[in-house]
């Protein structure tokens, strides 16, 4: 499973830094900035952030999804809580 988030992550990452990329420039055209502002450490913070925000949201979401099996297969309420 952990196969799958990093895969379904990449490809998510891949596809915004590129329509990010490439609408950045247009976008900073548009406010009336320079264009040339988008220059590869914006471009580069922005799509790292972006990346690990979509990393950490796949890999929750699985989780979730796990842990909500996990409660139908036990029988408990929630997989949540810790045991006392």
């Amino acid at each position: 499973m952990l196969a799958v988030v990093v895969a379904l992550s990449m490809v998510i990452i891949v596809l915004v830094g590129s329509l990010l990329g490439m609408c950045l420039p247009f976008v900073l055209d548009r406010l009336g900035w320079d264009p040339a502002t988008a220059s590869a450490p914006l471009v580069t913070t922005l799509i790292d952030s972006c990346g690990i925000i979509i990393y950490l949201g796949s890999a929750t979401a699985l989780l979730h999804h796990l842990c909500r099996q996990l409660a139908m297969v036990t029988g408990k309420r929630t997989c949540l809580r810790a045991s006392t």
